[in-house]
């Protein structure tokens, strides 16, 4: 039986072929610049439908309280 890879990373570039979540752990700090992707979600009967999104939006303080008073 072969065997592939379901994620890779070749100079820079990530390819995602029938990947799983939980395979995608090395790569969940980067940040992608550009490209495209196609999502499938193979869901059992019964099972509630997925959407994608930009995710929850809040608001987050950047500076650290202890270099704060430096700003005054």
């Amino acid at each position: 039986m072969e065997s592939y890879h379901t994620a890779s990373d070749r100079g820079g570039i990530l390819r995602l072929h029938d990947t799983r979540a939980q395979e995608l752990g090395p790569w969940l700090d980067l940040v992608a610049v550009r490209g495209e992707g196609v999502v499938q979600f193979w869901l059992k009967p019964g099972e509630a439908a997925v959407t994608l999104g930009a995710g929850e939006e809040r608001e987050v303080e950047r500076i650290p309280e202890q270099l704060r008073r430096f700003l005054r």
